[in-house]
């Protein structure tokens, strides 16, 4: 079977400390005979930067995608924290097409999924969460978010042209982070537009504060602009909610910088960091 959104998908470590995230980093990363477009990314340990000396910009929220206040709250929080630190520190919101990137982000995966996922009894499954995509959550934000419409036509009317097309969308937008970011040393900004919600069926709306967000933008729009733009992300806990829920924090580096994106993370955990053990862990 054909390999799936291969220039979207990329595996990455999930641990409880920056520490174990660059010891499980260094034992994947690197040269694999069965994955021969793994970019030869180094995994020396960088010259750190003392914390005075960086430069991190920080967003509580992107143009035309809302983001609970609570998380913005907390964003807000690590940043001022980080400036009585001694860092550099400025809110900042790049000049990105952050729509078209949830777009052609979208589109891409949905142009490598379709001919590497058997449909079969899916079909039915896939219809209905479009189906709500299109009806349920803020009326402007479906408009925005327009899954359903990126998803049909590609469907009943695949092109090759079409294909290409968004791939080199793609690389516009790549080209514009980087040149985005190169001021900076990271980026501070969510994970998601709310914290976990409840479990429903896919396509059903989620509520960000009191406007009803539809379901793939609530949960996508903010790690999806790295998916698509292939920007390495280090995402540390911050704080929690009223209801005592984990509220997350996406810090961004630039490409092939994954070590010294790590080595910046473990000095910003170490002053915002908010891992609180389970109950009985």
């Amino acid at each position: 079977m054909p390999k799936c959104i291969r220039q979207m998908l990329t595996i990455g470590p999930l641990a409880r400390s920056i520490e174990d995230l660059r010891l499980t980093l260094e034992v994947i990363a690197g040269h694999d005979r069965s994955q021969p477009e793994i970019p030869p990314v180094p995994l020396d340990t960088p010259n750190l930067k003392p914390l005075q000396n960086l430069r991190i910009a920080w967003s509580s929220e992107f143009p035309a995608f809302p983001v609970a206040s609570e998380i913005k709250l907390a964003i807000q929080s690590a940043a001022k924290t980080l400036t009585d630190a001694g860092a550099t520190v400025e809110q900042w919101v790049p000049q990105f097409d952050f729509v078209v990137a949830w777009q052609i982000g979208f589109a891409v995966s949905v142009y490598n999924t379709i001919h590497s996922q058997p449909m079969g009894g899916k079909v039915q499954q896939k219809l209905a969460f479009m189906f709500r995509e299109a009806t349920q959550g803020d009326r402007a934000l479906r408009k925005l978010g327009s899954i359903p419409e990126i998803v049909l036509p590609i469907f009943f009317q695949q092109s090759l042209k079409a294909y290409f097309e968004a791939l080199t969308e793609r690389d516009r937008l790549i080209a514009q982070m980087d040149k985005e970011l190169d001021p900076w040393d990271v980026w501070l900004c969510p994970v998601a537009m709310t914290v976990s919600f409840t479990h429903r069926p896919q396509g059903q709306a989620v509520k960000v504060d009191e406007r009803k967000v539809p379901y793939m933008m609530a949960s996508g729009a903010y790690t999806g602009v790295f998916a698509t733009t292939g920007h390495p992300v280090v995402v540390i806990p911050i704080g929690q909610t009223l209801n005592k829920l984990p509220i997350g924090m996406q810090i961004v580096g630039k490409r092939w910088c994954e070590m010294e994106l790590l080595a910046i993370a473990e000095q910003i955990d170490r002053l915002v960091g908010n891992f609180q053990h389970p109950p009985g862990y």
